[in-house]
């Protein structure tokens, strides 16, 4: 098996005498000098590794993760789904594809699940797919370097606005015909802050190369945006709104989750459930009611009154509840932090931060 997977081998030789043993301070010397020449071979193992291939950056990990988190929660098949899937095999598309839809209609999720898929859908053309979820953290500058890095990881890192404005266009536009399809994925372009001035549609090509495929959500409370796009594209028939999931798909999904966590509903309780998915039909709301349902047991009176309505709503209650069971000290830092740490902490990482809290330090020592 060593020689195998060519693997590292630690060897030495005891010098203890059978009357004296392994003595405590033998013990020891090996102990550090094993973690020494560990730490080596590991950095050693690490720098061979970084030099064969391409750096993958913080945030190149980052958004491959998310898409990954992002598209394990497709839980309901979404007729838009087939759109998307129809305008990347589609040949002579020369328009971005805009999806928009109301917040927490599920945009993100559906457009992580065309990512995972994409591959899939084109797998004879062996694609580039590059997703980018937008948060309140981004701005069109770091947007703009980070995509165009990804895309051409020899091109220079310029600062200047205007200038990255012309090298996204530049790349959307003039792709060699010998490259592979490039997939790009902009999700949530509405929530770019204004750091860099107000979001104007000057970055997007008016055009797009025969092997590039430019996909882009939108919030639809955002008109405005989505009037100028229309204006950007007269041409475009690739405008599509995310319609509400029946309330029928949202019941079933509920079960589903149930039996996942070995649980079930009364036929009274789901009856109110029913009524419930009629006035808010959204994935998100079936997953946080799923949260409710599993500590309800068959005398829990369910009522229409009872049962919190948005999906907004049902997150402030998660919120009150992990207050009430762990405190809020703890769970407000712990959201802060990882609300600071953009892609994630560790449980770990995150238990050595909070221990450094003074505040939170205090409820886990006696008086």
């Amino acid at each position: 098996m060593v020689a195998l997977h060519q693997a590292l081998v630690f060897s030495t030789t005891t010098k203890c005498s059978c009357l004296k043993g392994y003595t405590p301070e033998m013990r020891l010397n090996f102990a550090v000098g094993l973690s020494e020449q560990l730490h080596l071979d590991l950095k050693r193992l690490i720098d061979s590794a970084v030099s064969n291939e391409r750096t993958v950056t913080v945030s190149e990990f980052g958004q491959k993760d998310l898409c990954r988190i992002f598209s394990s929660l497709y839980r309901i098949e979404r007729a838009e789904a087939e759109h998307i899937k129809s305008y990347l095999e589609g040949k002579n598309t020369k328009f971005p594809f805009i999806l928009n839809g109301r917040t927490c209609s599920g945009k993100t999720v559906l457009l992580a699940h065309c990512a995972s898929q994409a591959s899939v859908w084109l797998r004879n053309l062996d694609p580039e797919i590059i997703v980018y979820f937008i948060d309140v953290n981004n701005s069109l500058r770091q947007l703009l370097k980070d995509i165009c890095k990804r895309i051409d990881s020899s091109s220079t890192c310029v600062n200047n606005i205007y200038q990255l404005k012309e090298n996204f266009k530049r790349l959307l536009t003039a792709r060699s015909p010998s490259k592979n399809p490039l997939v790009l994925i902009i999700d949530g372009l509405d929530q770019l802050p204004k750091t860099d001035g107000q979001l104007d549609l000057t970055l997007l090509p008016e055009s797009l190369a025969p092997n590039v495929k430019l996909i882009i959500s939108i919030n639809v409370n955002r008109p405005a945006l989505l009037a100028t796009l229309k204006m950007h594209y007269p041409d475009s028939t690739v405008f599509c709104e995310l319609q509400e999931v029946k309330s029928k798909s949202c019941s079933q999904l509920l079960t589903t989750l149930l039996q996942e966590s070995n649980r079930k509903i009364t036929s009274g309780q789901q009856m109110y459930v029913n009524q419930a998915f009629k006035k808010c039909s959204v994935p998100l709301y079936v997953e946080l009611l799923h949260r409710q349902a599993i500590h309800w047991n068959s005398e829990s009176e369910i009522t229409e009154n009872s049962l919190v309505q948005e999906v907004h709503n049902n997150i402030v209650l998660i919120f009150d509840h992990l207050e009430k069971k762990h405190g809020k000290a703890v769970v407000s830092k712990a959201l802060s932090y990882l609300t600071l740490a953009r892609y994630g902490i560790t449980a770990a990482e995150l238990t050595d931060i909070l221990s450094c809290d003074d505040e939170v330090l205090a409820s886990f020592l006696p008086p």
